[in-house]
């Protein structure tokens, strides 16, 4: 059975998962803000509910407000109101709350293939497990 000093790197880990799980259960009862990038996913979401077409924005025309236009939104991908929408249909959870599962649940699944990149490159995995820390600690991360 290999001792604990052998394993830093596993404590490491599991300290950085909970830590994201807590931020991720703190976000789902203080929903995010939303920046103009995927408020405007979210409207094309609500166009699309509305009756429009696949990805495809339809808003008040500027030059004539009495005209709308579509536009076909080729700059975001669907999936970043589509995965929220799966988990507000599905749990029948609020947009905000289905954000932030969908934010917890991709801040998870990142760390885990940044931590299998590093130790394919070659990092030792204690070296693998301190990068994670350090890009947790990072302002953007979150």
């Amino acid at each position: 059975m290999p001792s604990q000093k052998n394993n830093p790197h596993k404590i490491i880990l599991i300290i950085t998962g909970i830590a994201v799980l807590i931020m991720g259960v703190v976000l789902f009862f203080i929903p995010p803000a939303l920046f103009p990038d995927p408020a405007n996913g979210f409207n094309v979401l609500r166009s699309m509910r509305l009756g429009g077409g696949f990805n495809v924005l339809t808003a008040p025309d500027q030059d004539d407000i009495s005209q709308n236009y579509s536009e076909f939104v080729t700059w975001w991908s669907p999936g970043q109101y589509l995965v929220p929408y799966f988990f507000k249909l599905v749990a029948g959870l609020n947009t905000g709350q289905a954000m932030a599962i969908t934010v917890a649940l991709a801040q998870l699944c990142g760390l885990a293939g940044f931590y299998s990149f590093f130790k394919k490159i070659g990092f030792t995995p204690f070296i693998a497990a301190v990068s994670l820390v350090f890009i947790v600690c990072q302002l953007a991360f979150f």
